[in-house]
């Protein structure tokens, strides 16, 4: 499913990319915006070649992180660093001082996100502050 959400943002008239080299990978940043809303959206992309090996969207709005997804041939390299760099680096941008927050959708995700430098907050979320 989120393979299918991150071709249609990179397919939709509406939609424009830009990318960025982060080694061997590329990091697409694809804007958006919810048809059915005002919410401004921002799909990552990261491929290896021509492979996507992970994407993730961020509300740009809320600073929201949401569909974080990775293969699992890419898990024990640095194509989560490379993604959730990419996801502040964008936040930055956007002018956000905060920090980004995301509901994980179960117990390895969290513990994904957690190795990548996000806090718990509450039992249902967890945070990323955007300072160094």
């Amino acid at each position: 499913k989120e393979q299918t959400e991150a071709m249609k943002a990179l397919y939709l008239p509406s939609a424009t990319a830009t990318t960025s080299p982060t080694g061997n990978l590329d990091v697409e940043e694809v804007n958006g915006s919810s048809r059915s809303t005002d919410e401004q959206t921002t799909t990552f992309v990261v491929k290896r070649g021509l492979q996507v090996v992970a994407c993730a969207k961020l509300s740009d709005n809320t600073g929201e992180l949401s569909e974080v997804v990775l293969r699992p041939s890419a898990r024990k390299s640095q194509v989560g660093e490379s993604l959730i760099a990419a996801v502040r680096q964008h936040a930055r941008k956007l002018g956000r001082s905060d920090s980004l927050i995301m509901k994980p959708t179960d117990t390895k995700q969290k513990q994904f996100l957690q190795g990548l430098g996000f806090q718990e907050t509450d039992a249902d979320e967890i945070e990323l502050g955007l300072e160094d």
